[in-house]
C-alpha cells in the first residue's frame, strides 16, 4: 500500500503517469461545472486523480482504463497533449491511459456541420471551428528571493519568495544543476535551508507549465553569517501570529516570544514550528533589551490547526498537528481523512526530523449536527457533510471524495439528496443547496 500511495502521490504533485490503483470510478454519467457552463463525465470512466478549476480540469488516467468527457452543447474540448475529439450535436473527449492531460473548454467555439455530399446519399461530416496552436512558451517573469531580498543572515534556515506567470511545477536547488531535486508543486514561498558554513550562498529555481515548458533558471545570494547580529527579516508571507514579537540574546540560542512586554521562552523547536512561527522573524537584540521584558512562566502558545509535509524526494507524506507527526500511509487514508493533496508542504529532511513521530492513525472527520452551508465553502464542516452523502450510498454521492470543499460533486450529491426524500427537485428552490430543511434532514438521519 505504502508503493501505491507514492505513486500517487508523485503523479499528484508531478504529473507523474502509471498510478497503481484506480482512485476515482464513475458508475453513472455525472456532471460537473466549470465556471457558469456544465459538462458531463460519462459512465464507465476512471481515474486515479482529478483536479476541478473554474476554467479546466486536470485529470490523470491510469493505464488500461479512460475517461470520457462530454459538453452537452458541442463545446471545443481543448487539451494540452492535443487528444482529438469527437462531435455531433456534442462533443466528446475520450483520453485513454496512461495520461494526465488538463481540459480547457473553449466556449467561445463549438463544433460544426461540415461539407456533405450530393446525389441524396451525401453525409455530413464535423470539424472544429478553430485551430488549437500548442503551447510552446515556457513561464514567464520568473524569480526568487531570498528573505526579501537581505544581503546578509544569522540563520542556514531562510524563507523564499517565487513567482512564475503560467507556472505549475517548480524545482528549487541548492546548486545550478539541481542535482537530485524533483519537480514540486508551484508555490510563492517555501522555507529553505541554505548549505552550512558561513560565506555567501546561491539558491537557483526553475519553473514549468502545464503543457511541460521550462523556463531558465533563475536564482538569488545571500551572505550567511551564523553567530552574529543580524537585522531582523520580514518574511515573505508572515507566519507568526499577529501582536507576537520573537527573539534572542546574541551568542544564546534561547528563543523567547514577547506578547504585551512579557517574554515566553518557547523550549523545545517542535513548539516553535507548532506555534506557527517564522524562524526568519527572530530578532537578535542585547542583554539589557531582553532583560527588559518580564518573564512568564507559562509554555509558548501553540496554534490550533494542522500541516501536511513531506520531505524532498521522499513520498511519504506526514499530519503535523500539536508538534507531533503522524504517516499518512495510503492515498485512501490521505482521501478519507479529507486532505488536500495541493496543501502539501516540500520541506527539508532536517525539518521534518524536528518532530517526534506519532502512532495515532489519521482518521475522518464523521457525524456531527448540521447547519446551512452555502456552495463554495471550505471547512471541517463540509467535511463532515461529505462523509454522511458518501455514508448514504452510491445512488447518493458516487464519488465519495471527502475534501472539505464545497464543489460541483458535492452540490449534485445535494440535490440527489434532495430528491430522494422529496425536499427540492430541478427548477425548485432551493435545489442543490443545502439549507435549514435539507440540514434539518440530515441531522435526522445522522443520530
Amino acid at each position: 500500500m505504502a508503493l501505491a500511495f507514492g505513486l500517487a502521490l508523485l503523479g499528484a504533485l508531478a504529473g507523474a503517469q502509471g498510478a497503481s490503483a484506480q482512485a476515482l470510478n464513475w458508475s453513472a454519467d455525472t456532471s460537473i461545472t466549470l465556471g457558469v457552463n456544465t459538462y458531463t463525465i460519462l459512465s464507465g470512466s476512471a481515474a486515479t486523480s482529478m483536479v476541478v478549476g473554474t476554467t479546466s480540469i486536470a485529470v490523470t488516467v491510469p493505464g488500461g482504463s479512460s475517461f470520457t468527457l462530454q459538453s452537452p452543447v458541442g463545446y471545443l474540448l481543448n487539451n494540452d497533449l492535443g487528444l482529438a475529439q469527437t462531435c455531433s450535436v456534442t462533443s466528446q473527449l475520450v483520453i485513454t491511459g496512461a495520461a494526465t492531460v488538463i481540459v480547457t473548454p473553449d466556449t467561445g467555439h463549438t463544433c460544426t456541420s461540415g461539407g456533405g455530399g450530393g446525389g441524396g446519399g451525401g453525409g455530413g461530416g464535423w470539424s472544429s471551428s478553430s485551430t488549437t496552436t500548442p503551447d510552446t512558451t515556457p513561464p514567464t517573469d520568473a524569480s526568487v528571493s531570498i528573505n526579501s531580498g537581505a544581503a546578509t543572515t544569522g540563520l542556514a534556515a531562510v524563507n523564499l519568495t517565487l513567482a512564475a506567470t503560467g507556472a505549475t511545477e517548480m524545482m528549487v536547488s541548492n546548486d545550478a544543476v539541481f542535482t537530485g531535486v524533483t519537480w514540486a508543486t508551484y508555490a510563492t514561498s517555501l522555507s529553505w535551508n541554505l548549505v552550512s558554513g558561513n560565506g555567501l550562498k546561491t539558491v537557483y529555481a526553475k519553473f514549468r507549465d502545464a503543457a511541460g515548458n521550462v523556463s531558465a533558471a533563475v536564482s538569488d545570494t545571500i551572505t550567511l553569517s551564523s553567530g552574529t547580529t543580524v537585522a531582523p527579516v520580514a518574511p515573505a508571507t508572515p507566519a507568526s501570529p499577529s501582536g507576537v514579537t520573537l527573539v534572542k540574546m546574541a551568542g544564546d540560542p534561547k528563543v523567547y516570544v514577547v506578547k504585551d512586554g512579557v517574554k515566553t521562552w518557547i523550549q523545545t523547536a517542535a513548539e516553535f514550528m507548532a506555534a506557527g512561527y517564522d524562524w526568519n522573524a527572530i530578532q537578535t537584540v542585547s542583554a539589557e533589551a531582553l532583560a527588559g521584558y518580564s518573564d512568564s512562566s507559562s509554555s509558548a502558545p501553540i496554534t490550533a490547526g494542522y500541516q501536511l509535509m513531506r520531505a524532498s524526494g521522499d513520498p511519504k507524506v506526514y499530519k503535523v498537528e500539536n508538534g507531533v507527526k503522524t504517516w499518512v500511509q495510503t492515498a485512501e487514508q490521505f482521501n478519507a481523512a479529507g486532505y488536500d493533496w495541493n496543501a502539501i508542504q516540500v520541506v527539508g529532511a532536517s525539518t521534518l526530523s524536528v518532530y517526534p513521530d506519532s502512532s495515532t492513525p489519521v482518521t475522518p472527520v464523521v457525524g456531527g449536527t448540521f447547519g446551512p452551508i452555502t456552495y463554495g465553502t471550505v471547512s471541517e464542516a463540509v467535511r463532515a457533510l461529505q462523509q454522511f452523502l458518501k455514508n448514504q450510498g452510491a445512488d447518493i454521492y458516487p464519488e465519495g471524495l471527502v475534501t472539505g470543499r464545497f464543489g460541483p460533486l458535492t452540490r449534485a450529491a445535494v440535490q440527489r439528496f434532495q430528491v430522494k426524500y422529496g425536499i427540492s427537485g430541478p427548477g425548485k428552490a432551493g435545489y442543490g443547496n443545502f439549507g435549514p430543511a435539507t440540514s434539518a434532514k440530515a441531522n435526522e438521519l445522522n443520530k
